[in-house]
Protein backbone atom coordinates (compact mmCIF):
# COMPACT_ATOMS: atom_id res chain seq x y z
CA UNK A 1 0.00 0.00 0.00
CA UNK A 2 1.36 3.16 -1.06
CA UNK A 3 1.94 6.54 1.08
CA UNK A 4 -0.87 7.68 -0.11
CA UNK A 5 -3.22 5.09 0.70
CA UNK A 6 -1.74 4.24 4.13
CA UNK A 7 -2.34 7.90 5.02
CA UNK A 8 -6.27 7.63 3.78
CA UNK A 9 -6.67 4.63 5.88
CA UNK A 10 -5.32 6.22 8.73
CA UNK A 11 -7.59 9.59 8.40
CA UNK A 12 -10.20 7.28 8.14
CA UNK A 13 -9.62 5.08 11.36
CA UNK A 14 -8.88 8.26 12.93
CA UNK A 15 -12.43 10.07 11.99
CA UNK A 16 -14.20 5.92 13.49
CA UNK A 17 -11.86 6.66 16.65
CA UNK A 18 -13.45 10.28 16.60
CA UNK A 19 -17.24 8.77 16.35
CA UNK A 20 -16.55 6.69 19.20
CA UNK A 21 -14.97 8.68 21.73
CA UNK A 22 -17.70 11.13 21.16
CA UNK A 23 -20.67 8.53 21.27
CA UNK A 24 -19.03 7.00 24.82
CA UNK A 25 -18.34 10.50 26.38
CA UNK A 26 -21.85 11.46 25.39
CA UNK A 27 -22.76 7.98 27.42
CA UNK A 28 -21.10 8.78 30.29
CA UNK A 29 -23.20 12.51 30.63
CA UNK A 30 -26.03 10.66 31.45
CA UNK A 31 -25.46 6.69 32.38
CA UNK A 32 -22.72 5.58 35.11
CA UNK A 33 -20.95 3.14 33.69
CA UNK A 34 -19.92 1.15 36.13
CA UNK A 35 -19.71 0.44 39.71
CA UNK A 36 -17.30 2.75 41.64
CA UNK A 37 -14.71 1.13 43.64
CA UNK A 38 -14.77 1.64 47.33
CA UNK A 39 -12.03 4.96 47.15
CA UNK A 40 -14.06 6.26 44.40
CA UNK A 41 -16.39 9.29 44.88
CA UNK A 42 -19.52 8.00 42.93
CA UNK A 43 -19.64 9.55 39.88
CA UNK A 44 -23.14 11.30 39.14
CA UNK A 45 -24.77 11.77 35.93
CA UNK A 46 -24.88 15.29 34.82
CA UNK A 47 -28.40 15.30 33.19
CA UNK A 48 -31.53 13.19 33.33
CA UNK A 49 -32.97 11.61 30.39
CA UNK A 50 -35.78 13.87 27.82
CA UNK A 51 -36.19 14.17 24.54
CA UNK A 52 -33.47 16.61 23.44
CA UNK A 53 -31.20 13.32 25.28
CA UNK A 54 -32.69 10.49 23.30
CA UNK A 55 -32.10 12.73 20.49
CA UNK A 56 -28.32 13.59 20.77
CA UNK A 57 -28.05 9.52 21.37
CA UNK A 58 -29.87 8.97 18.44
CA UNK A 59 -27.11 11.48 16.50
CA UNK A 60 -24.22 10.20 18.24
CA UNK A 61 -25.07 6.07 17.38
CA UNK A 62 -26.49 7.51 13.70
CA UNK A 63 -22.46 9.61 13.69
CA UNK A 64 -20.46 6.15 14.83
CA UNK A 65 -22.30 3.99 12.75
CA UNK A 66 -22.00 5.71 9.40
CA UNK A 67 -17.86 6.73 10.30
CA UNK A 68 -17.61 2.87 10.82
CA UNK A 69 -19.80 2.19 7.81
CA UNK A 70 -17.37 4.70 5.54
CA UNK A 71 -14.28 3.11 6.73
CA UNK A 72 -15.45 -0.40 6.14
CA UNK A 73 -16.53 0.55 2.97
CA UNK A 74 -12.92 2.15 2.02
CA UNK A 75 -11.14 -1.10 3.53
CA UNK A 76 -13.41 -3.48 1.17
CA UNK A 77 -13.13 -0.61 -2.03
CA UNK A 78 -8.61 -1.11 -1.23
CA UNK A 79 -9.27 -4.95 -0.82
CA UNK A 80 -11.07 -5.07 -4.16
CA UNK A 81 -8.19 -2.87 -5.95
CA UNK A 82 -5.28 -4.95 -4.44
CA UNK A 83 -7.36 -8.29 -6.05
CA UNK A 84 -7.50 -7.18 -9.12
Amino acid sequence: MSTKQGDEVRRWAEAVQQAEREYWGLISKYIVLGNPGPEEAKKRPSRVFDVAAVREFETAEMNRRRAADSFHALLKRRARAMDE
